[in-house]
């Protein structure tokens, strides 16, 4: 397997597109109907775990960037085809 991942911090500048779970977007987490409204409930994660369990790498985006990302970005099309 390449080793990208054991050296991609070295390789990132400003202009660098890292996929991140947003904190200020997704906290708090909780359960929602899907006819809730996010803003109304200041919801936008609902732990639904659909980004952890389409990652190749089982890691979970939430608790920040890890050295197992591949930066394939399966956590970001799971999330919008739910």
């Amino acid at each position: 397997m390449y080793p990208y991942a054991h050296f991609q911090n070295t390789l990132l500048d400003a202009d660098s597109l890292v996929i991140a779970y947003d904190v200020e977007r997704g906290e708090p987490r909780g359960a929602r109907s899907r006819k809730a409204d996010l803003q109304t409930l200041g919801l936008a994660c609902v732990d639904c775990s659909l980004c952890v369990q389409v990652c190749p790498t089982g890691i979970d985006i939430r608790e920040g960037l890890q050295v197992e990302c591949i930066g394939c970005a399966a956590c970001i099309d799971a999330l919008r085809r739910a």
